[in-house]
């Protein structure tokens, strides 16, 4: 798994709720993010669950890092190519 340093987390949060529209606070949000991310060109249609992205979001309790499909979703949907790319 890709270290994800705190201030790199809050920046691709960031980055990915600018792009969203609006902050993810709510797991409504998430539904709605997961949705949009498997129509979205820049993530290529990949997948992430509601409950990987409510963990990203903090909206739930997580120990441990995230696995690279997940940070590299992110990054695509927020226009950067990649995870490294962003980072």
């Amino acid at each position: 798994m890709p270290v994800l340093t705190p201030p790199l987390h809050i920046a691709l949060r960031d980055a990915v709720a600018t792009r969203f529209g609006q902050p993810l606070r709510y797991p409504s949000h998430c539904d709605a993010l997961e949705a949009e991310l498997s129509k979205s060109a820049d993530t290529g249609s990949r997948r992430l669950s509601p409950s990987t992205l409510r963990r990203f979001f903090g909206l739930v309790e997580k120990e441990g890092g995230y696995h690279l499909h997940t940070l590299d979703t992110l990054a695509r949907y927020a226009g950067h190519s990649d995870f490294a790319a962003f980072g």
